[in-house]
């Protein structure tokens, strides 16, 4: 029993970080892009085709007879209008959610690319500082116990493996080239010399004024490493906020059946003419 249940979560975690990483924000971006997602505007239009206009919505139809269709493709066929109507509307209102809920980083710039070099190009200490803080704070905000570990594999979808790998890795980078005492590295490594970052990240964000002493070498170092700071803070900013990616990516799978559903009829009809 208890390994059923074990290679359920493990099933679970593996779905859970798949299903995160094919809906980051950056690539949602590219729906919205879509020539669907532009004509979605056009969906209060069909609609008063739909509710209103009874001659146009006929006039639009295939009204030619088709022997042997079967009441399926001819109940689609003098539907095809709604499935318009309602694929134009779930494409808009999955881009106006887009739109007010994805992160500025992914939605301003074209790619993770593009937003380092404009970053590297306005960049101040302080900057620096508060990226680094910011993507500390945010792991620990969906981390928190043994899912901080740099080795346990359930991560939260909002902070998948995807995006807490650069973070764990920057940190150990960070912590090698800081000037720490023998003593320090110690307490923050394992017996077998790597880097325990879930600590030094906890004691990184620490208030305390014993431990301010310690992280301040570490964001001193940090500005030598400014374009991993600023691609690690777009990596997390790109899988922020699941459950709207989710909404989202869902919202366009719809549309997309929805919008295919009067095409798939149409070629459906034409072939049953020919054959």
């Amino acid at each position: 029993m208890r390994k059923i249940f074990y290679w359920a979560q493990r099933v679970i975690a593996d779905l859970s970080e798949r299903t995160s990483e094919r809906t980051r924000w950056s690539t949602l971006k590219n729906f919205t892009r879509s020539r669907a997602a532009k004509l979605s505007a056009l969906a209060p239009f069909v609609g008063y085709l739909v509710l209103y206009n009874s001659q146009i919505q006929e006039y639009l139809r295939l009204n030619f007879l088709v022997p042997e269709t079967g009441y399926g493709v001819v109940w689609l066929r003098e539907n095809s209008l709604h499935f318009l109507y309602f694929g134009l509307v779930f494409y808009g209102a999955a881009a106006a959610i887009f739109a007010t809920g994805c992160p500025n980083k992914v939605r301003e710039n074209e790619n993770i690319i593009e937003y380092v070099s404009n970053m590297e190009s306005v960049k101040t200490d302080n900057l620096v500082y508060r990226h680094l803080r910011s993507a500390i704070e945010t792991f620990f905000k969906y981390n928190e116990g043994e899912r901080a570990n740099r080795f346990f594999g359930d991560l939260h979808p909002s902070f998948p493996y995807a995006a807490a790998e650069p973070l764990h890795l920057l940190i150990d980078r960070l912590a090698g080239l800081a000037e720490l005492g023998s003593d320090t590295l110690a307490e923050l490594q394992t017996g077998t010399g790597h880097f325990m970052t879930d600590r030094i990240m906890e004691l990184m964000v620490s208030e305390r004024r014993a431990e301010r002493a310690f992280h301040m070498p570490l964001y001193h170092v940090a500005n030598d490493l400014s374009k991993e700071v600023f691609y690690v803070g777009y990596r997390i900013d790109d899988f922020r906020n699941f459950p709207i990616r989710a909404l989202i990516y869902i919202l366009f799978i719809l549309g997309l059946a929805c919008l295919l559903i009067p095409t798939l009829t149409t070629m459906l009809i034409v072939l049953f003419s020919v054959l």
